[in-house]
């Protein structure tokens, strides 16, 4: 990798990942850094990361250590500025290089005013986005700032840069797409669906983190309608999360409770897809999730919402049904859809399977690392 000239050693030697995820141990907006962390590993590069600290440690963050990252736990709500963000982290660790990996559309405050009075280059990875997400008025300039200094900014969706340049009011320079990595292979050992189901009911599942922004209130409320109490049908929920105990508790009283089953974490993907038929995923806010492309890449058909980049995976009638916005009518009408032409998703599952491998990178944090070099070589061949 070479950045080339302009104050940047011609090949990174120390790289820092900061991590500012603080809601849960892991997640799929954790995949991707992990995997450049790995490339930079393979390299012979001296790696670093921050992450939060949690009793139970991550099975991703073990394999990480045993490769040789090494880790700095951040302890206790306000860790991210009481540990990490303090100048004399980022002077112990001296790297050549930060990247700094969100979660949501923006940095914690502290930390992009840390980056921005350093002369350490640093990489912006922003994994989610929504209208919703604006800045408080009075740190649009200093995010403005942040973005300018970026050596790259990445996103996982246009639509997230879309808007955050519509948050912060400018154009977000050094601006990348990125693809995420998935959970499997895309040669992984799958099946296709066939009809083995069909005879005993549909088998949909939900996979990933249950918080607010999944929209499994919706999905229980369009399932617990009276024609669906007449099909046969069950749903298996995949993950774990904080509204977990509200929906186990809210599916008895939509009268579903023996329809749907919480399943815990699952970290053998293509063993939920062996037993599954159907994805739903009625969030509310998304990039290209993780949960579709795997779901895809086992050939099983998807029913979303059309939020983020979904669209460029799910489409409709041919890898999928898409719901229109994050609403009940919306989801409702998308599983219907489904529903009435559930005796083509063998059929759909195939051609989902062909999409998600075109959209898959074989190696994510290879391609990262050598998008960034050409990014940043184009802009540096522009200034001059």
């Amino acid at each position: 990798m070479s950045f080339g000239s302009g104050g940047l050693l011609s090949r990174p030697t120390r790289i820092f990942f900061i991590s500012s995820t603080e809601g849960a141990p892991w997640g799929g907006s954790e995949e991707l850094w992990a995997c450049v962390a790995t490339e930079y590993r393979n390299q012979n590069c001296d790696v670093f990361a921050s992450v939060k600290y949690w009793p139970q440690r991550a099975h991703r963050i073990q394999e990480l250590q045993r490769i040789g990252v090494r880790f700095q736990f951040r302890g206790g709500p306000t860790s991210l500025l009481d540990r990490i963000i303090r100048p004399h982290a980022l002077r112990r660790v001296r790297p050549d290089l930060v990247f700094v990996n969100n979660g949501g559309n923006l940095p914690p405050i502290e930390l992009a005013r840390k980056l921005i009075a350093r002369s350490t280059p640093y990489i912006n990875i922003s994994h989610s986005n929504a209208a919703h997400l604006c800045p408080q008025p009075e740190s649009i300039g200093l995010f403005r700032e942040y973005f300018r200094n970026s050596l790259a900014n990445c996103f996982v969706a246009q639509t997230h840069l879309k808007t955050l340049e519509y948050q912060i009011g400018m154009p977000i320079p050094n601006s990348a797409i990125v693809r995420n990595p998935v959970n499997l292979p895309p040669t992984s050992i799958w099946e296709p669906l066939g009809t083995r189901h069909m005879d005993q009911g549909a088998r949909f599942a939900v996979v990933g983190r249950i918080d607010e922004f999944k929209g499994l209130d919706l999905v229980f409320e369009a399932l617990s309608q009276a024609r669906w109490r007449e099909r046969k049908w069950q749903l298996s929920i995949f993950g774990q999360g904080p509204q977990e105990k509200n929906l186990a508790h809210m599916a008895p009283c939509r009268g579903i409770d023996d329809r749907v089953v919480f399943e815990g974490h699952a970290d053998d993907i293509s063993a939920v897809w062996l037993d599954n038929d159907l994805l739903i995923l009625a969030s509310s806010m998304e990039g290209l999730p993780l949960a579709i492309l795997e779901a895809m890449l086992c050939g099983r058909p998807v029913v979303a919402t059309d939020v983020g980049d979904i669209g460029r995976a799910v489409e409709e009638g041919v890898t999928g049904f898409l719901a229109a916005a994050p609403t009940f009518n919306s989801i409702s009408d998308a599983l219907e859809r489904a529903w009435a032409r559930r005796a083509e998703w063998s059929k759909m599952g195939i051609q989902a399977r062909e999409r998600a491998m075109a959209l898959v990178p074989s190696n994510a944090g290879k391609e990262f690392i050598e998008g960034i070099a050409e990014l940043v070589a184009q802009a540096r061949s522009s200034a001059a």
